[in-house]
């Protein structure tokens, strides 16, 4: 008999948020992809986007992030995609986008967002 594993799904470290916001991907080359958010953690960002990112990419995350009292501030973080797969009840690819690098102001606003 086998030992029972866990799912991938259910091995997360942070816990989820839901997040509705439009999102900019930059990658090295310049090059920007619109995507829209479907949650957060402190580990990183779930998003759908139209086209497939392969496993390892990395690239910069722009989004306005709603933060009590002040409404939204702009989020800035170096990430990498962890995760993809073809999500046809979300419209698109789904993707695990893992932090890499947060300055200690979208650290601040993300902290504040997660505890609202």
């Amino acid at each position: 008999m086998k030992p029972a594993t866990t799912p991938p799904a259910n091995r997360r470290t942070h816990q989820r948020h839901p997040l509705r916001v439009g999102v900019a991907l930059v990658f090295d080359n310049g090059y920007r992809m619109e995507a829209r958010s479907l949650d957060i953690s402190s580990g990183g960002l779930g998003v759908v986007t139209d086209t497939n990112v392969p496993v390892g990419v990395r690239l910069t995350i722009d989004m306005h992030l709603p933060v009590a009292p002040s409404g939204a501030v702009a989020f800035t973080a170096q990430a990498f995609v962890v995760n993809t797969v073809l999500a046809g009840e979300d419209g698109g690819f789904r993707l695990g986008l893992q932090f890499l690098v947060l300055d200690a102001g979208c650290r601040d606003a993300l902290a504040r967002h997660l505890k609202r």
